[in-house]
């Protein structure tokens, strides 16, 4: 019976982790919330928003030392082309350059 329930709260707990609703390091309070009440923990699943930070978008591990290179090399060129530039032109490049690749 324990397992049985230890395994719905994993679930649970995990699905909300895949959804980007919940950080690793959260864990332990949600499982003891889980242990108290299954409902409960259900209830704050659902309850608890989306963090676009902890969704696969946004994984650090996506960034290959390749595509940091890439993005480093163009963040170069444009430094250096900025520097033929007239003032409102590289603000306006710089404002493009931290929109998200």
């Amino acid at each position: 019976m324990k397992s049985k329930r230890k395994s719905k709260i994993e679930a649970i707990i995990n699905h909300a982790v895949a959804e980007g609703k919940l950080m690793s390091v959260v864990k332990p309070v949600w499982r003891a919330i889980g242990k108290q009440s299954i409902a409960a923990l259900k209830d704050l699943a659902a309850r608890t928003p989306v963090n676009p930070a902890l969704t696969s978008t946004q994984d650090v591990a996506a960034c290959t030392p390749a595509r940091s290179d890439l993005i480093l090399a163009q963040a170069e060129s444009r430094i250096q082309n900025s520097k033929k530039m007239t003032p409102r032109k590289r603000g306006k490049l710089a404002a493009k350059s931290l929109e998200v690749v």
